[in-house]
């Protein structure tokens, strides 16, 4: 059976450090890492997402901006070059990952972060990985750009993500638009651990977009 869901999509260009904040314990530089990564913001029912993360924490849909009422993001990343905190490439410096994002508020303190209930990581070495919710995948990613003068171009993408919990597939088009450079901060929480929190500084080139499945945009998400 097939469903229309509202999306949005944002194809950005990161530049980032890592820091992780270990329980009971200062910021340390774990990483710097340079990568493409494509957002698929979903509005889905909420009870199920609820099952997903740690006592005393709540779903929070994104209150306003580009991704307004969306409660969950599939990010997937497609990674140049991932560097340790010396600036030296790590051992796997193309890693590719899919993250399952949920926008979370802590009913406790009233924080308002996202949590990782998931992640799908192409190197097996590395884990359970920082939000210890990993699980090893393969990947199969087929990006193409095309332009012509000074227009915008126009790109298409394919990602095959298999793991032991099934497989996601994603097929998009898309036209790009003028991206938007901004610094931000990110605070993602581990749903296992939400004492895990790393801290991101990242410098960001955004170019965003709505569609809807099935039309002109995202030609398909699948889980099977």
């Amino acid at each position: 059976m097939s469903r229309r869901i509202s999306i949005f999509l944002c194809v950005m260009v990161l530049a980032a450090v890592i820091l992780l904040t270990p329980p009971a314990s200062g910021e340390t530089v774990t990483e710097f890492n340079y990568d493409s990564r494509t957002v698929v913001a979903l509005r889905v029912d909420p009870a199920r997402l609820q099952m997903l993360l740690p006592r005393a924490w709540e779903v929070d849909p994104a209150p306003s901006g580009p991704l307004k009422g969306a409660n969950i993001l599939l990010v997937f990343i497609n990674p140049w070059l991932t560097q340790n905190a010396e600036g030296e490439p790590t051992s796997v410096p193309i890693e590719r990952r899919l993250l399952v994002v949920i926008p979370a508020k802590s009913q406790l303190t009233g924080e308002a972060t996202i949590v990782v209930p998931r992640s799908y990581d192409a190197n097996a070495h590395g884990l359970p990985g920082p939000y210890k919710s990993s699980v090893g995948a393969s990947f199969h990613v087929e990006q193409t750009l095309k332009g012509d003068g000074i227009e915008p171009a126009s790109g298409s993408e394919l990602w095959e993500v298999r793991s032991r919990d099934g497989l996601i597939e994603l097929r998009l088009q898309y036209r790009r638009g003028v991206a938007v450079r901004q610094k931000q901060e990110t605070r993602p929480r581990s749903a296992v651990d939400p004492t895990i929190l790393r801290i991101g500084p990242i410098k960001a080139w955004i170019s965003c977009g709505p569609s809807r499945l099935g039309s002109t945009g995202c030609k398909s998400i699948r889980c099977r």
